[in-house]
């Protein structure tokens, strides 16, 4: 399972602090989860914060793309080279070769879904939870 891993990297964080990827990162955070924040233009990295899926420390963690669909084939490829096992692309950052790929590579993958309902909803997203737990 996606969340039982505690720390979690996440691909795409944006910079602007009103963000969706930012948004996430928060929440996760206030779930006591440990958050490695990826974007390449980063000018400054703080301990947490690094440029690419390679410059990840070598431990244990799940990796969560909310990057562009035209840069999440590039970041799932460092993944797997990196030795990543588990990998949420978040809806609508996939692409056919993406899931081509993370079929063919055998690491757990999660597609099509938000992160957000899975991961005990705030806000909106308790809502949205809620509607699609009734209607399925």
């Amino acid at each position: 399972d996606f969340l039982s891993c505690k720390t979690i990297a996440v691909v795409g964080v944006s910079r602007g602090e009103k963000s969706f990827s930012v948004s996430v990162v928060e929440h996760l955070k206030r779930l006591e989860y440990k958050v490695l924040q990826i974007n390449p233009k980063f000018e400054t990295c703080e301990s947490d914060q690094f440029r690419s899926v390679d410059e990840l420390p070598d431990e244990k963690l799940h990796l969560l793309i909310l990057t562009p669909k035209r840069e999440t084939l590039k970041v799932l490829q460092e993944a797997i080279s990196k030795g990543i096992t588990s990998v949420w692309i978040q809806q609508t950052c996939d692409t056919p070769e993406v899931l081509k790929l993370g079929f063919e590579s055998g690491i757990k993958m999660v597609h099509g879904e938000c992160i957000f309902m899975f991961s005990k909803p705030e806000g909106f997203h308790k809502f949205h939870y809620a509607v699609k737990s009734f209607f399925g």
